[in-house]
C-alpha cells in the first residue's frame, strides 16, 4: 500500500475537477488584486488551476509521472516539498515578476517532484559512493536546469511548444527544483542529527 502514490493521485484528481468550472478556477487562481485583499489561500490553490486543456494535460501528466516517482521514494519528502514550494513559488512570482497579473499551473510542483527524485539520487549516490547513481542524479539536475535556461531565453515552454494560452514561468520551475532537492537534504540532515542524539543519550544512560 505504501507504494501507491495516494497524494499524487489525489492532487491530480483535484486539479482535473478544478478545471471543470471556470468559476472555481477564478476563485482559486492567483491574482495580484485578490492577494492584496488578503486571499492567502491562492498561494496554494493557484497550482491547481490552468489556462487551457493542453496546459492542464501536460502538467497533470508530469505530476503523475514525477510525483509518483517522488512519492515512492519518500512520501514524507514529497509532502514537505509540496508544502514548502507551493507558497514559495507563488510568492516569488508575485514579488519578482510583476508583469504576471495571474499565475496558474502545476509545473512548479512538477519540478519540485523532479527535485525530490534528483535529491534522492544525489544523496544516495554520494552516501553510498555509488558513482553511476550520483552521475544519474547530476544529469537529471543538469537537464532540469537546462530546461529552465531554455525557457528563460526563448520565453516558450520546453515540452508544450508554442502556445498563446499561457507564458511559461521558468522562475517557478527553478524554485520548484531547488525546493525539492533542498528538502531531501534538509530532512536527511535532521534525521541523522536525531539519530546521533539518540545514540548519545543511550550511551550516556548506559554509562550512568
Amino acid at each position: 500500500m505504501k507504494r501507491i502514490p495516494f497524494v499524487t493521485i489525489a492532487i491530480a484528481i483535484l486539479t482535473v475537477l478544478t478545471s471543470v468550472s471556470s468559476a472555481t478556477v477564478a476563485a482559486l487562481e492567483f491574482t495580484r488584486d485578490a492577494f492584496a485583499r488578503g486571499e492567502i489561500w491562492r498561494l496554494f490553490t493557484a497550482h491547481l488551476t490552468h489556462f487551457d486543456a493542453a496546459h492542464l494535460r501536460w502538467d497533470v501528466f508530469a505530476l503523475l509521472l514525477l510525483g509518483s516517482m517522488a512519492e515512492i521514494k519518500s512520501r514524507r519528502d514529497w509532502v514537505v516539498a509540496i508544502l514548502a514550494s507551493a507558497p514559495l513559488i507563488t510568492l516569488a512570482v508575485w514579488r519578482l515578476q510583476p508583469h504576471f497579473e495571474v499565475y496558474r499551473g502545476l509545473s512548479g510542483l512538477d519540478c519540485a517532484a523532479c527535485g525530490v527524485v534528483t535529491g534522492h539520487l544525489l544523496r544516495d549516490g554520494w552516501r553510498g559512493r555509488d558513482l553511476p547513481v550520483f552521475l544519474l542524479g547530476s544529469a537529471a539536475c543538469a537537464g532540469a536546469l537546462a530546461k529552465c535556461g531554455y525557457e528563460f531565453v526563448t520565453g516558450s515552454p520546453f515540452f508544450v511548444g508554442e502556445t498563446g494560452a499561457f507564458t511559461p514561468v521558468p522562475l517557478a520551475h527553478l524554485i520548484g527544483i531547488a525546493s525539492g532537492v533542498l528538502v531531501v537534504f534538509a530532512l536527511d540532515a535532521i534525521a541523522r542529527l536525531r539519530s546521533r542524539r539518540n545514540i548519545f543519550r543511550v550511551r550516556l544512560t548506559g554509562n550512568t
